[in-house]
């Protein structure tokens, strides 16, 4: 495929934004040992709407059809129909072929992320830059890196673009996210040796400068003093001598 095909649809102005990754304890461990960070398959998302288009692009779509190929009497409707619904599932299918991080885009850390992404209060949060979130990561065409657009999937127009392009676009339901993705996209059944990438049930785990992409490390609110420890030597185990900081939600609020 074409460079062209690889271009960030909406990259981040500020290099310098803070980014964030919530995690349990255990998938820390893991970022540490592997030096990998791991990216999910699409099609293993809970959002269904992971890749789809809106439904005025599918209304336009049928309409296109209909008059250049109804109309002019190429094709009947039977036939139109199966046509769209293969384009469909193929578009569908792309999906095992598209792997994703997702990070949060905040300057500051976000309660609600802590809920919903730290389910104990042994978890932690991973404190970046986008600029060190890509330096961290292995350079090549297929592997992009920006921010998601929410838009209405029943009423809005998603502008023509890449199959890949697609998994930068969410519903707006999920704004509160304020979501930044690497995106990686590879139809080959294997991964070459250029990849650094590991392939494992669900997702692939692509090598990772781990000591470049760590800024800081935040512990989850209201965990113990020696959970704070706990992550402070098994950092330096690692060789990560970045700062074990609490987070500011523990914080006593003055009268």
């Amino acid at each position: 495929m074409s460079k062209e095909f690889f271009v960030t649809p909406f990259p981040v102005e500020n290099e310098q934004s803070t980014v964030w990754r919530y995690m349990d304890f255990t998938k820390f461990i893991s970022l540490l040992d592997k030096k990998r960070l791991f990216l999910c398959r699409a099609d293993r998302f809970e959002d269904s709407f992971e890749g789809s288009l809106p439904v005025v692009n599918i209304d336009n779509s049928k309409t296109d059809f209909y008059r250049e190929k109804i109309l002019e009497g190429k094709w009947g409707y039977a036939k139109m129909q199966e046509y769209l619904k293969e384009k469909s599932e193929r578009s569908e299918l792309i999906k095992r072929f598209v792997y994703i991080s997702s990070w949060y885009l905040n300057e500051y850390e976000s309660a609600a992320m802590w809920k919903l992404y730290a389910q104990t209060n042994e978890a932690v949060a991973i404190k970046s830059t986008v600029k060190y979130l890509r330096e961290s990561l292995p350079k090549y065409d297929e592997l992009l890196i920006g921010r998601v657009k929410y838009i209405d999937y029943k009423k809005e127009y998603m502008e023509e673009v890449p199959l890949v392009d697609r998994f930068f676009y969410k519903r707006k339901s999920f704004e509160y996210e304020e979501e930044v993705r690497v995106v990686i996209f590879n139809l080959n059944e294997k991964w070459d040796s250029r990849f650094q990438a590991v392939e494992v049930n669900g997702g692939i785990y692509v090598k990772t400068k781990i000591d470049s992409l760590i800024d800081e490390i935040y512990v989850a609110p209201n965990s113990p003093n020696w959970f704070q420890e706990l992550v402070e030597n098994v950092a330096k185990l690692y060789g990560i001598n970045k700062p074990v900081i609490r987070t500011s939600l523990d914080d006593k609020a003055l009268y």
